[in-house]
């Protein structure tokens, strides 16, 4: 009952649906076609932004997004491990020549 209210007061009840899916298009081209130092900040700044925007409360809006953070995360750690004969070991190295 909280989330409809909150989605009913808000200013983004009145933008139309056809905006808000070129929006997040726009959101999924900058995903995969920026590389990673440059894309993330940039989604991370329209997120902040548009999270401002619509005034969402801050606890519905964590409310909301913990879970599927929880997922990711729990996701991410297999790939980042590789167990045989040998043990565990970590396989996620980043050099800092392959950052820039």
């Amino acid at each position: 009952m909280l989330w409809s209210g909150a989605a009913a007061k808000s200013p983004w009840a009145q933008v139309n649906v056809g905006e808000k899916l070129l929006l997040l298009l726009d959101l999924i081209f900058e995903v995969l076609t920026l590389p990673p130092q440059w894309g993330t900040p940039v989604v991370v700044a329209v997120i902040v932004i548009l999270v401002i925007a619509a005034r969402i409360l801050l606890h519905l809006y964590f409310a909301c997004v913990s879970a599927p953070a929880a997922f990711i995360a729990l996701g991410v750690i297999p790939l980042m491990f590789t167990v045989g004969a040998h043990g565990t070991r970590f396989i996620a190295k980043v050099q800092p020549q392959q950052l820039w």
